[in-house]
């Protein structure tokens, strides 16, 4: 354990003891780096799979809590998961409260393999260009084509919605509008109005 993750955890025995079953039952999932923020420790494998935590509600929670967050591809129905939400379509965030080493179990280790499945799955897809799950081609897009919900940029860009527009000369609505203004002009002019 660094001298960063001693820092995070403020020496505190109880969230030490916490922090190195979590690390344990990384580790053994295989290759994978461990990052000290000032507010997580979380570990990639390029992706983010896990970060532990301090919790929320300063005042309410016990001193040697941990919050382990998971990113997984669907919701897990467990009363252990203390919030999931989902940011966008196919990835659920799992916050788990833990307050002993004991609740690193079986289900949580099972939870964190999955996580660390999920990234590393991510990963591969999204180097590769736009997925065929995501009903959209591999590498270059056609300019002027609507890329479909939930479609990934080629550059890397959040899951969205976009347009893939022409670079070159302006859009037909652009056309469109200058040639409507254009004629009203003309219109205008040989009413003479100045």
């Amino acid at each position: 354990m660094t001298g960063d993750v001693l820092a995070f955890l403020g020496g505190h025995p109880g969230r030490i003891a916490l922090f190195e079953a979590v690390e344990e039952a990384v580790t053994a999932l295989g290759e994978s780096t461990l990052e000290v923020k000032k507010s997580q420790v979380s570990w990639k494998n390029p992706r983010l799979f896990a970060m532990v935590s301090l919790p929320p509600m300063a005042g309410r929670r016990k001193a040697g809590d941990l919050m382990l967050t998971l990113g997984l591809g669907e919701r897990l129905d467990s009363p252990r998961v203390f919030q999931a939400v989902e940011p966008y379509p196919g990835r659920w965030t799992h916050h788990i409260l833990l307050s002993r080493p004991e609740e690193v179990d079986g289900d949580v280790r099972d939870w964190l393999a999955q996580a660390y499945r999920f990234a590393r799955e991510k990963g591969r897809r999204h180097r590769t260009g736009l997925s065929p799950d995501r009903g959209a081609p591999s590498g270059r897009l056609p300019a002027g084509d609507w890329l479909p919900a939930r479609g990934r940029s080629p550059s890397g860009g959040k899951d969205h919605f976009f347009f893939c527009g022409k670079r070159n000369g302006p859009s037909p609505q652009r056309k469109r509008g200058a040639r409507s203004m254009q004629g009203l002009w003309a219109k205008t002019a040989a009413s003479g109005f100045r």
